[in-house]
């Protein structure tokens, strides 16, 4: 029989999991649901469902992270080495283009 990959009793001495306990003791919300369903709910006049917050907050990470890739693009084609709020507003109304539902 082969010993269980996490065993209780080597739990606090195993350095591995040192490092996951005390990163999950750590951890804190990414956003407020409750805020993002209210606000939600007010714009919308219409009930939300349960994990809607999560479906948000996924797309405006996305958003984000489409949005910064596209201006290092901006950046590069432009010769610089550094991505500046003037290359983030030149390619702020492309994106939002792809995002519009």
């Amino acid at each position: 029989m082969t010993k269980p990959f996490f065993d209780k009793q080597s739990a606090p001495t195993n350095p591995i999991w040192q490092s996951h306990i005390y990163s999950m003791a750590a951890t804190q919300k990414l956003y407020p649901r409750t805020t993002i369903k209210r606000i939600v709910k007010a714009h919308t006049k219409k009930s939300v469902t349960k994990n809607v917050d999560v479906l948000i907050f996924l797309d405006y990470a996305v958003f984000l992270q489409t949005l910064m890739r596209e201006a290092a693009i901006h950046a590069k084609q432009t010769g610089k080495s550094v991505v500046s709020a003037r290359d983030l507003k030149k390619v702020t109304g492309l994106t939002l283009r792809k995002f519009k539902g």
